[in-house]
């Protein structure tokens, strides 16, 4: 097709070729892929290359300005790597709002839109309230030894890590694209970053060439521009139905229950503080926390069932030994409001001892045995 024909120089040009690539996406560039805790390289045409190590270094030779939004239709939620994987409804790279190439914009300013507000969904993993439009960071990294430059998605949980990691390289005089940065996995999902050197030498010389020819603008998102709202009844209308959809999906959090605070614990009558008209004295009510404290145990427990008597009636008997233990027992015992296991015991009566002197000589003591007598007698005969 090297000489173009005469009749063909004097048709009318259409431009059809642009009419029929027309709301056709060139799909996903070259990225790399961080699903399962392993990296994978994936060029433009979907072929799949995965790294056999637990790292990945990288050079990082170009980066959006502003923080990438991503959101996906609640209703058909995104699964990487299966087979019902959706494309975002709405997605911005400008850092103003919703982008002009999104299928459905949400709002004209990310800042103002309700899918960017903290509490709008609620995580799968841990129940708590996050934000349903996801912050990514878009970045250009070469891989040394590939020609192949891919676009690098840092996750919103590794943002941090991100931040202390081109912290640490500036603080050292260091720019991205002179380091070769190491990719790890500090825990499920979360990157952690690492320097591990200069790059070489083709390596940087690539990323001049890249840089010079702004091979990478569109790739991390610099050409992107913002959803102006106008004429766009139709998206309007169906970012609407999605923030219905969201509030019926997204659970209302509950309304705080007011609660009915126990009484705080009283003291025993006679120590401490306590007031004269605490309901532990006779003739007060017992109050609702010592009325569930019943000694026998709640009806249907091994304690037998709960007891009707008041706090007084159910106080044990003082414990006693020996002779007056049937008596002690018989006896009222004295509320003096020390508990049973603090009670002293009493202590024991002495012995009854029959009538007469406690101590001395009996000057009438009784006769000796006559047995007894017999052998002091042939005791005091023997010789000596």
């Amino acid at each position: 097709m090297n000489q173009v024909p005469a009749h063909i120089l004097a048709r009318q040009k259409r431009d059809l070729v642009g009419a029929a690539i027309g709301g056709i996406t060139a799909g996903s560039p070259a990225h790399i892929s961080i699903a399962g805790n392993h990296f994978t390289l994936v060029d433009d045409a979907g072929n799949e290359k995965p790294i056999q190590t637990l790292f990945l270094d990288v050079c990082v030779i170009d980066a959006n300005p502003s923080v990438s939004k991503i959101f996906f239709d609640p209703r058909t939620p995104f699964v990487p790597g299966g087979d019902n994987s959706n494309p975002p409804i709405c997605w911005s790279d400008n850092g103003i709002g919703a982008s002009a190439q999104a299928s459905q914009p949400q709002n004209t300013s990310c800042q103002l839109c309700p899918q960017n507000a903290w509490g709008s969904a609620v995580s799968k993993a841990t129940g708590a309230k996050v934000k349903a439009c996801n912050d990514v960071k878009k970045l250009a990294v070469l891989v040394p030894g590939i020609d192949i430059v891919f676009l690098m998605r840092i996750p919103p949980a590794s943002l941090k890590n991100w931040g202390k990691y081109c912290n640490t390289l500036a603080g050292h005089g260091v720019d991205l694209p002179d380091a070769l940065t190491r990719l790890e996995f500090e825990s499920q999902g979360i990157l952690k970053f690492q320097p591990m050197g200069y790059v070489d030498a083709p390596t940087a010389a690539l990323t001049d060439k890249v840089i010079a020819a702004k091979g990478t603008d569109q790739l991390v998102g610099k050409t992107d521009r913002p959803w102006g709202g106008q004429a766009d009844a139709q998206k309007v209308e169906y970012a609407q139905q999605i923030q219905r959809a969201v509030e019926q999906i997204a659970p209302a959090p509950a309304p705080y229950a007011s609660q009915q605070m126990a009484p705080p614990p009283q003291p025993f009558r006679g120590q401490g503080n306590a007031p004269q008209n605490t309901p532990f004295q006779s003739g007060q009510p017992a109050s609702p926390l010592s009325a569930q404290m019943q000694p026998n145990g709640p009806a249907g427990s091994p304690f037998g069932q709960p007891s009707t008597s008041s706090p007084q009636d159910v106080t044990p008997p003082k414990r006693t030994r020996g002779p007056n233990k049937a008596k002690a027992a018989a006896e009222p015992v004295a509320d003096d409001g020390i508990p049973p296991f603090l009670r002293r015991a009493e202590p024991e009566p002495a012995p009854e001892q029959p009538n007469g002197p406690a101590f001395g000589m009996d000057p009438n003591p009784p006769a000796p045995d006559a047995g007894v007598q017999a052998a002091l007698d042939a005791a005091f005969r023997l010789p000596t």
